[in-house]
Parts: structure tokens; C-alpha cells; sequence
């Protein structure tokens, strides 16, 4: 009886392509609930701007 085998670690790393997106973030004046400064990344996560 003969097993076969495939291992993640048998491939090789150039076979596999890593996609990189780079993020942006947009600044709204007066994005949030009390006027304040709102920042909205590409990936879709709102932060607080402090001053």
C-alpha cells in the first residue's frame, strides 16, 4: 500500500501571489454625530479625527 501525499509546505512560495491593496482614507468635515471630523478608510472603518 502506497500513500500519497501533498503538503502547504512542498510548494514552493513563487507559486503563490499575495494581492496588496493599498488603503485610503477620506476626511469628512463634518462626518460625525457632533460635527466633528470623520476619517473613512477604503476597507470601510470609520475613526474619530482628534484635534
Amino acid at each position: 500500500m502506497t500513500l500519497y501525499y501533498s503538503s502547504v509546505l512542498d510548494e514552493s512560495l513563487d507559486s503563490s501571489t499575495i494581492d496588496v491593496q493599498r488603503t485610503t482614507y477620506e476626511v469628512f468635515e463634518k462626518g460625525s454625530k457632533r460635527g466633528g471630523k470623520l476619517s473613512v478608510s477604503s476597507a470601510g472603518f470609520t475613526y474619530g479625527v482628534k484635534v
